[in-house]
């Protein structure tokens, strides 16, 4: 079409990717390849940068990941060259191995434990062996059993003081509450972030 007002679809994900590469000139452009593919469903590219910049600040050695994807690229861009273990759980097998295809060939998966729990969240959480308290924690989404009395569970018993925790979508009142109080259980500092894009 040569209407002057109009952008196809092909053309506004490339104007998007550009202006992240300007604003991030030095993210992999695996991830920009990936993010652009996923764009609305992708976390911010800015989050991702926030991640990126945790990770090499933060230096966590058990991560966890609620909802598999770009993020767990950035993830395993930081298992390149850092002690870490991941672990990045998803009740969508498709996006599950979509990552994983992802990942295999280019990052070292061998730190990675890819989980498909599309709705035994409690028998995974339990039998998962998990006996270190989480360094980064990222739920990606409210949907699925991410917010369950289980995952609940679970984030009470494995987040210290120490945890940084990115949740997406905390913009669903019930979730917003949730983290609000697991905050002050915790002693953790809740600050908002806005998505730029």
């Amino acid at each position: 079409m040569n209407d002057p007002f109009f952008i196809d679809n092909e053309e506004w994900q490339d104007l998007i990717i550009k202006r992240a590469k300007r604003l991030h000139p030095n993210f992999d452009e695996k991830i920009f390849k990936l993010w652009g593919e996923n764009l609305g469903i992708a976390l911010d590219i800015n989050c991702l940068k926030i991640i990126e910049d945790l990770c090499r600040v933060k230096n966590p050695k058990v991560i966890f990941e609620f909802g598999s994807g770009v993020s767990t690229i950035v993830l395993a861009k930081y298992a390149q060259e850092y002690d870490c273990k991941i672990f990045t759980l998803d009740d969508n097998f498709e996006y599950l191995t979509k990552t994983y295809n992802n990942v295999f060939g280019t990052y070292p998966d061998n730190k990675i434990t890819f989980i498909y729990s599309p709705q035994a969240y409690k028998d995974f959480l339990e039998n998962l062996g998990l006996n270190d308290k989480l360094d980064l924690l990222i739920i990606d989404g409210p949907h699925g059993e991410r917010f369950n009395e289980f995952a609940k569970n679970f984030y009470r018993k494995f987040i210290s003081q120490e945890t940084v925790c990115i949740i997406d979508d905390t913009d669903h009142e019930d979730i917003n509450l949730f983290t609000e109080k697991l905050a002050k259980e915790k002693n953790l500092k809740k600050f908002d972030y806005k998505n730029s894009f």
